[in-house]
């Protein structure tokens, strides 16, 4: 039975927590109440060395099997460690620096998926143990160059999630180890999400190098850049690493143009520099599966800025995006409607002819909307958990919740995704309006006008699994990966 069902039954183990509550409410480390990893790491290795070798007719050689040079053969495994042990079905695994460094990371042969969860690691992680199955890491970008076993797996994976904490990073040397063995050998991945402490980290040397390595993959398709939100209490006596010599705009745009998918903060545009004596093409042949999307945790303004404008237009002119996304937060009443005037006053100024020359772009056709965070609606959350957690009953719901989750009593648009479909049509005059919206007159010039349609089809839900794949990546990273500042109280 335990063949038959332990796929299913073991295939996730996290050694960390319980469940996503913690990373949900977003809640201090001193005050978590579902994440333990000692606790849980004690009771899974008692549960699988001892509870369930008691019922098994020769419990005394299963339990030794677990030991290293048992009657002097490395290579023994009894039947029961052999297929019956639960830690073989295991394909997804959580766990924390101090898994990595024992030999307890053994007791997984086959893990597909692994996500430490855990402050970067301050000494050098020296494990002899291979993972030839690895297809999915997410860890600190010092942790990783910290471990041997891991950085030999990374040109193996499919997708790589990366927390790039440039505090914990040492100035001297950077994130040269990760380099080294990306330029060593081709990668293959399929999926890049890199964390960065603060927007300017894009403008790093070493950020630079890493996204030219990535994009070197020829199977990659999804690049996110995403920033942190939380506060991290930052090492003392860190020098700031090099800056790039030359225009970072110039670099990312030739990586954007490798994938199918980008999604970035709207925060990253205003570092985003390109040479003004760059030649810039408007591309023609647009593939319809190619996205990019904007998130804005905090909606506060109606527009974007002239800059933003410039950088993202360029970004999809050059690369030929065919469809525009916006993940926002609601910090206003009606938000939602000034997400949509951000949206439908982008799509009219790479109309403009004034403003665009002759790099008017029509490659658009569609465009995604979706409220992810609201005051209102988080606080009804964290009061329905809240409630839940205290009466200590409908544990299952508490268990099951997730960061992507929606209760009945939220509002209509949260966490709901609009989509428009666009069309263009050919008009003898149009308005001209300044930059800052002020009505300057009619010009009797041709123009190509927008018109946007709500769009019934639902073809796009791989596009919103990715992103909320990353979101959670993130909240996670926030919540077990940040140095918390500690209190002045206890020193």
């Amino acid at each position: 039975m335990r063949i038959r069902l332990g796929d299913v039954l073991f295939r996730n183990v996290s050694l960390v927590r319980r469940n996503q509550i913690d990373s949900v409410l977003s809640t201090p480390k001193s005050h978590q109440l579902y994440s333990d990893k000692r606790t849980y790491h004690r009771e899974f290795v008692k549960e699988l060395i001892c509870v369930n070798i008691d019922d098994c007719s020769k419990s005394d050689l299963a339990r030794s099997s677990f030991k290293n040079h048992f009657i002097g053969d490395r290579s023994f495994k009894c039947y029961y460690e052999d297929r019956l042990c639960m830690g073989n079905f295991v394909r997804y695994l959580e766990c924390d620096n101090e898994v990595l460094k024992s030999a307890d990371l053994n007791l997984f042969p086959n893990i597909t998926e692994l996500k430490v969860l855990d402050e970067c690691a301050d000494s050098t992680i020296e494990t002899k143990m291979e993972l030839p199955k690895l297809d999915y890491l997410a860890v600190h970008a010092q942790s990783l160059q910290s471990s041997e076993m891991l950085l030999s797996s990374l040109c193996n994976l499919s997708r790589l999630d990366l927390f790039l904490n440039y505090s914990d990073v040492p100035s001297t040397g950077g994130i040269r180890r990760i380099l080294n063995h990306l330029m060593q050998r081709s990668p293959a991945f399929v999926e890049v999400a890199l964390f960065l402490e603060q927007p300017f980290n894009l403008a790093y040397s070493d950020t630079i190098s890493l996204l030219k390595l990535v994009s070197s993959s020829a199977r990659l398709q999804k690049l996110t850049i995403r920033v942190e939100r939380r506060k991290n209490s930052q090492r003392q006596g860190l020098e700031e690493h090099q800056l790039y010599s030359g225009y970072i705009g110039d670099d990312v745009l030739k990586v954007f143009q490798k994938v199918e998918q980008v999604i970035l903060d709207v925060s990253i545009m205003d570092v985003i520099k390109f040479n003004p004596r760059l030649n810039l093409t408007v591309r023609t042949n647009i593939p319809t599966n190619k996205n990019i999307s904007l998130v804005d945790k905090a909606v506060m303004v109606p527009k974007m800025t002239v800059t933003q404008k410039d950088v993202l237009g360029t970004i999809i002119r050059t690369c030929g995006f065919a469809s525009f996304s916006f993940y926002y937060g609601e910090a206003l009443e009606e938000s939602h409607l000034q997400v949509l005037n951000i949206v439908t006053d982008f799509v009219r100024w790479m109309l403009d002819p004034i403003a665009n020359g002759e790099h008017i772009y029509l490659g658009l056709k569609r465009t995604f909307v979706e409220k992810c965070w609201s005051v209102t609606d988080d606080s009804v959350n964290r009061e329905y958990l809240t409630t839940l957690m205290e009466s200590g009953k409908d544990e299952v719901k508490v268990d099951r919740f997730k960061v992507w989750d929606r209760i009945p009593v939220n509002s209509p648009r949260y966490r709901k995704r609009e989509t428009f479909d666009l069309f263009y049509e050919k008009q003898s005059q149009y308005d001209v309006v300044s930059d800052t919206g002020y009505y300057i007159g009619r010009s009797n010039m041709p123009i190509d006008a927008e018109k946007f349609v709500t769009s019934q089809d639902l073809s796009s839900e791989c596009l919103e699994n990715y992103f909320w794949s990353t979101e959670a990546s993130l909240c996670d990273f926030e919540q077990y990966c940040i140095r918390q500042r500690r209190s002045l109280l206890f020193g």
